[in-house]
């Protein structure tokens, strides 16, 4: 059995036209605010793990960039921050993806830039790294058997949904866990294909990483997914409020809606067979006592 020990932590926050939305402003100063307590509570109770943390904005043509300095400027943190800004816009996914390549921590941290992160969110992930699990052979070889690979918490919500909606929510979305560094690594981070730009990112990512690594779940919210007008959770509301039907689910969509399913469909699956090809090689080797 693995002993704890001291892993690296990496905040990943990414930021996009932060103030065109309605009282986007606000929301964006609300969501740093939160962020800012979460990592000082953190740094009380860990002052010996290393931090660092990244804003990538993905090319704001607002004052978001301005906000964001002016927040890293008032934070005054010991642990390395920076603010990049992508050469052109392209997407949620491939600005996670960068902020992973910019920071350091054995340990990711995705942030969406309007939510509500509580004071415990960044204490009780780390502390579910710590946490043994049923020992089971390792899904990586690089990873420890009887440790997770991802943990999640639960979530609040600004309305109230069904319960099913909220444990799918919980089960797929990112930014509420942590991720193994190498586990991120190993799936090739967020899928920057097109047909993701519109969505489907954070649910192909999961299912990859769950597929390849282990998750720990904590039964503690350490976040609010916050509804504000215009927003995926004020469009989907009604929807997350009922039952949901997963026959008629789909069965609305646009023709263009429908082809977009479709080339992502095509493009998680290839994806999905590499990842398989490439572990059953690596777990041929580790078995083997090869260096895979």
């Amino acid at each position: 059995m693995e002993s704890p020990s001291v892993l690296s932590l990496s905040i990943v926050l990414t930021a996009y036209q932060c103030t065109r939305r309605d009282k986007g402003a606000a929301i964006f100063q609300r969501t740093l605010d939160s962020l800012a307590v979460a990592i000082q509570q953190f740094q009380r109770h860990y002052p010996q793990v290393p931090l660092d943390g990244v804003i990538v904005d993905d090319r704001s043509t607002d004052h978001t960039v301005a906000i964001a300095q002016t927040w890293l400027n008032a934070l005054n943190l010991s642990s390395p921050w920076q603010l990049v800004s992508q050469p052109q816009n392209q997407g949620l996914s491939a600005a996670r993806n960068r902020g992973a390549r910019e920071t350091q921590g054995d340990i990711l941290c995705f942030c969406d830039d309007d939510d509500i992160y509580f004071p415990q969110h960044f204490q009780k992930i780390y502390e579910g790294f710590q946490t043994p699990l049923p020992l089971a052979a390792p899904f990586l070889v690089d990873l420890p058997g009887d440790r997770p690979a991802i943990v999640s918490t639960s979530m609040g919500f600004s309305n109230s949904i069904h319960p099913q909606w909220k444990q799918g929510l919980e089960s797929t979305m990112i930014q509420n866990r942590g991720i193994r560094r190498t586990l991120h690594n190993f799936i090739g981070g967020f899928p920057e294909d097109l047909c993701f730009r519109s969505g489907g990112e954070d649910i192909a990512y999961s299912r990859w990483a769950e597929t390849f690594g282990r998750r720990h779940h904590l039964l503690i919210e350490t976040l609010e997914y916050c509804r504000y007008p215009g927003s995926h959770f004020d469009r989907q509301l009604e929807q997350f409020q009922r039952s949901p039907n997963l026959e008629q689910l789909g069965t609305e969509q646009s023709a263009e809606d429908q082809a977009r399913d479709q080339a992502r469909h095509r493009v998680y699956r290839e994806r999905d067979r590499q990842l398989r090809a490439t572990f059953n090689r690596q777990w041929w080797a580790f078995c083997h006592g090869l260096q895979p």
